[in-house]
């Protein structure tokens, strides 16, 4: 996540008129997505490279 991005989600949450709570536990659930995201592609890489040796 870049630091516009970080701007951009907080700027979306305060139009919503979201609470502080609120905003930070959407931000935490993006960030385990993105995390969870990521982790899938490294074990799928693991994979591929386990696979071609």
């Amino acid at each position: 996540m870049t630091r516009e991005d970080y701007i951009a989600s907080l700027d979306r949450l305060l139009a919503a008129g979201r609470t502080t709570q609120d905003k930070h536990m959407e931000l935490i659930d993006w960030l385990n997505g993105e995390t969870q995201k990521r982790t899938e592609e490294i074990e799928q890489d693991t994979e591929t490279d386990l696979y071609r040796r």
